[in-house]
């Protein structure tokens, strides 16, 4: 497997920031299109294992076109996110949702999309509806034991899916049977994921699906940042992910095909927020304050980027507190060390490539611009379309 998903922008991509109309989101989609190359060429090491672009993380048409020209798969969470990713070339579809009302059931339905649902109220529902397709998934729950914790993993204190404990299984025995269902998939996300945690979740959930006898899928979900930033142990991992499975298969006399959909891991590294400074002022006691000409919060709200200030870069470093341009108090990221900036510096935050301009639109601030970078040309496109 590679070790560098992200490349640092090229010369000429790095000089059209500086002429660049701000505020703006600027997607390398040459480095799109090899990170999706990549991410696709390392998943076949994975025994019977596929990939998937969860739509969640963006909403481009650019980047998503990008994508689906490589991948055909992805995973959406709502009957827009299908539409959308069906309109920009993807061919297979995963979806999950906390909810799904009876209209998004038999939308799903008539394209022949399985839905993981997320409790037995939604399992009864679309059973009461008597579709003529009777496959299902199941979103599960994770127990993670705490040594495999990370600051980015979620497992019980997750609010989606299902713990799959003894009560659950009698219910959803009781469920499947009172309506002729069959669950096929499970379908999972702890959050980042560790080549350790990987491999733990590999385990338990083949273990479960010893309940479950028509289950043919097991989805990982994403959080392939972390099993990247663990570069050195992923052959070791693996070499055990096939054992284990291989070793599965022969005891149980049974095959299954499993599914990864990062989102982040496609596009976070190769997108570019850049920012103007407007106004310098200091608080007695505080962090000077910076305010720049975008919405940190509008944007992502947990994005934590480190940015470069090009307009003065190698001077002074100093701590500052930048500001959003919404009237929310939040909206903003403290101790930032850069160089001395002042009105009208450039600010370019890397990592701005994924979630971002499909959140919010607080105080409906002005248009914010995305452009793309793509074989040496620079030019604007098409923005979410309910931005305005």
């Amino acid at each position: 497997m590679s070790q560098i998903l992200f490349n640092h922008p090229s010369e000429k991509l790095y000089e059209l920031f500086k002429t660049t109309p701000t505020p703006a989101i600027v997607f390398d989609l040459d480095s799109v299109e090899k990170t999706t190359h990549q991410m696709k060429s390392d998943i076949k090491n994975f025994i019977n294992t596929k990939i998937n672009f969860a739509v969640k993380a963006t909403y481009n048409e650019s980047v998503l076109k990008t994508i689906s020209n490589i991948i055909q798969g992805c995973d959406v969470a709502s009957v827009g996110e299908h539409k959308l990713a069906k309109q920009c070339g993807f061919e297979n579809f995963t979806s999950t949702s906390p909810y799904y009302s009876i209209d998004d059931m038999k939308y799903f339905c008539a394209n022949d999309v399985v839905l993981d649902l997320d409790s037995i109220e939604q399992i009864i529902q679309f059973g009461e509806q008597n579709f003529e397709s009777k496959k299902i998934g199941l979103r599960v729950a994770v127990p993670i034991p705490a040594i495999l914790e990370n600051n980015a993993s979620i497992g019980l204190d997750s609010r989606f899916g299902l713990e799959l404990n003894e009560d659950t299984l009698d219910m959803l025995t009781a469920v499947t049977q009172k309506y002729n269902l069959e669950i096929v998939r499970f379908h999972v996300h702890t959050g980042q994921t560790t080549p350790d945690l990987l491999i733990y979740k590999l385990k338990y959930l083949l273990e479960k699906s010893e309940n479950f006898h028509n289950l043919k899928m097991i989805n990982f979900g994403g959080g392939f940042l972390y099993l990247y930033a663990h570069y050195e142990k992923l052959n070791k991992t693996i070499e055990e992910y096939n054992y284990i499975y291989r070793n599965w298969s022969k005891k149980n006399g049974r095959k299954m095909e499993f599914l990864v959909e990062p989102g982040s891991a496609f596009v976070t590294g190769n997108g570019y927020l850049l920012s103007k400074v407007v106004a310098l002022k200091s608080h007695t006691g505080e962090t000077p304050f910076v305010q720049c000409d975008c919405s940190f919060w509008n944007l992502n709200p947990w994005i934590i980027s480190n940015p470069l200030n090009i307009s003065n870069y190698g001077d002074t470093i100093n701590e500052y507190t930048l500001c959003g341009a919404t009237l929310f108090e939040q909206d903003k990221m403290p101790n930032k060390k850069i160089s001395k900036v002042r009105i009208n510096d450039l600010l370019i935050f890397p990592a701005y490539g994924g979630y971002v301009g499909n959140m919010k639109n607080f105080n409906l601030l002005h248009k914010i611009h995305f452009w793309g970078f793509y074989k040496g040309e620079y030019y604007e496109i098409d923005k979410p379309s309910f931005l305005p």
